[in-house]
């Protein structure tokens, strides 16, 4: 996963740039992740959020979808995120949810919440 963002303490957002999502699965859906860029960074404040791009398996960009993962702050994230022992949640938010920016950011703040509530 390619990340734009270096995180800093107090901010874990994980996320391609606008032009690499373009290329993995369109400008529509790369426009609107840009738009809730700002809101995801403030929802990363105590846990890390990683918003990948996936492409449908025929690349179909109508079936496209940003990946969306919550772990806890702290550990190296490349181990982190391949270990499947540490705790995390994901969920898909497909290319075709209207409005794309909205859904995806009530998705994260709903699967931040969880994570939460779930992890202690």
């Amino acid at each position: 996963m390619n990340i734009q963002n270096q995180p800093s303490f107090g901010m874990a957002l994980y996320m391609p740039s606008q032009s690499k999502i373009a290329k993995k699965i369109g400008s529509y859906a790369a426009g609107e992740a840009e738009k809730a860029r700002v809101t995801l960074k403030g929802l990363a404040n105590d846990v890390d959020i990683y918003v990948k791009p996936e492409q449908n398996y025929n690349k179909d960009v109508r079936r496209s979808c940003l990946r969306c993962m919550i772990t806890n702050l702290g550990q190296n994230p490349i181990s982190r995120y391949f270990n499947r022992n540490s705790k995390k949640a994901n969920t898909y938010v497909g290319v075709y949810e209207e409005p794309f920016s909205e859904k995806l950011v009530k998705t994260v703040q709903k699967l931040k919440e969880d994570f939460i509530k779930y992890s202690k």
